[in-house]
C-alpha cells in the first residue's frame, strides 16, 4: 500500500537541467525523495547512454546522470555539493542503478571524473560524521570527537589517500580511512 502511494504521488518527471547535458533533476513537493528509490520504474524514462547515477543532496531534491557523460557527471557532483549548504542536507554516495538494485557508484583512478567524485564522497562523508557526532551529543551530552579525514596527495605517486588523527585520551568516533594515526599531546 505504502508503495502504491508513494507511485501515486511520484508523477512529476525529471527535468533536464542545462540543454546538451545528460543531467536531469526533480523536485517534489514533499519529503520522500529518498524513497522514491524503490521505485526503479521511474528512472526507466530517461535515455542514457551509459548507466543511471543519482544522487539526493536535499530532502526534497533528486539529481540523475548519464554515467557516460564526463560533464553531467562533474555538474552532478558540483550542484549537490553546492546543496549541502542548504537546512538538513543529505549526505548521500551517488548511487548507480543496476537491474533495478541500487549500488554505490565507484570510478576507477584512471577515469576521467575520479578525483572530483573521489573528493566528493569524501565530503559527504566527513558531513556524515558531523551529523553523527552531533546526535551523539545531543542524545548523551558527551562530546565525542568527530576526526575528517584528511585528503593527501602522495608526493611520489601522486596517489589520494585519507587520514584522519586520533587523539588519546578523549572518546572518538572513527571514520572511514585509509590511514589513522594515533597521537598523545606530550609525544
Amino acid at each position: 500500500l505504502a508503495m502504491e502511494n508513494l507511485r501515486a504521488i511520484s508523477t512529476r518527471d525529471f527535468r533536464v537541467v542545462e540543454e546538451g547535458l545528460n543531467l536531469w533533476v526533480t523536485a517534489w513537493p514533499d519529503e520522500h525523495t529518498a524513497a522514491r528509490l524503490l521505485l526503479p520504474e521511474l528512472f526507466e524514462r530517461l535515455k542514457v547512454r551509459g548507466e543511471i547515477v543519482m544522487m539526493t543532496p536535499t530532502a526534497d531534491r533528486m539529481l540523475v546522470a548519464d554515467s557516460a557523460d564526463k560533464d553531467a557527471l562533474l555538474a552532478l557532483f558540483e550542484i549537490s555539493s553546492s546543496l549541502r549548504k542548504q537546512p538538513r542536507p543529505i549526505p548521500m554516495q551517488p548511487m548507480v542503478l543496476r537491474k533495478e538494485v541500487w549500488e554505490p557508484f565507484v570510478l576507477k583512478p584512471n577515469h576521467p571524473c575520479y578525483q572530483e567524485w573521489h573528493l566528493f564522497c569524501l565530503a559527504a562523508m566527513n558531513v556524515t560524521y558531523e551529523q553523527d557526532a552531533e546526535r551523539i551529543f545531543k542524545s548523551t551530552k558527551d562530546a565525542v570527537f568527530a576526526p575528517i579525514p584528511e585528503v593527501v596527495q602522495d608526493s611520489q605517486t601522486g596517489e589520494l589517500y585519507t587520514k584522519a588523527i586520533v587523539p588519546e585520551g578523549r572518546r572518538t568516533s572513527l571514520p572511514r580511512c585509509d590511514y589513522l594515526e594515533f597521537f598523545r599531546q606530550t609525544e
